[in-house]
């Protein structure tokens, strides 16, 4: 099952987008561990989106593709082109003083992700979450 909703980009959004996404988890198999790992995932994604891409139109849209086995979560904003996969991630052997500022977030969302990518299409920047649902390991 495919769904799709329009958010403006604001931070006030934020919690509906949230409310989206459990809402449409809700009925399937996932625990509490996975739920806090997708809304994480989504959240700093999210947030980057709304303080970072520049958007020539300030929205972002959330479609979730579901079933037993796994969720796919595509966040979709019309900012400059940007692909988070490219973004190396922090050494963080470093010390708090010694890192880099920012690429945390995101080095965050591709430890909780079971699969991640990025394709930019129509001036449009895709970045699609792959969680399993179903792997038999509480993860």
């Amino acid at each position: 099952m495919s769904l799709s909703k329009t958010f403006p980009a604001t931070i006030e959004a934020i919690t509906d987008i949230k409310d989206y996404i459990l809402e449409n988890i809700s009925g399937l198999n996932v625990n509490k561990n996975k739920q806090t790992k997708i809304i994480l995932a989504v959240e700093e994604l999210v947030v980057n989106i709304i303080n970072y891409a520049n958007m020539k139109k300030p929205e972002i849209v959330i479609e979730v593709n579901k079933d037993s086995y796994k969720l796919i979560v595509k966040i979709i904003d019309y900012g400059e082109p940007f692909n988070p996969l490219e973004v190396e991630d922090p050494d963080i052997t470093l010390g708090i003083e010694e890192r880099k500022i920012g690429g945390l977030g995101i080095f965050l969302v591709k430890k909780v992700v079971d699969e991640i990518y990025y394709k930019r299409e129509d001036d449009k920047n895709c970045v699609i979450l792959i969680f399993n649902l179903n792997s038999g390991v509480s993860t």
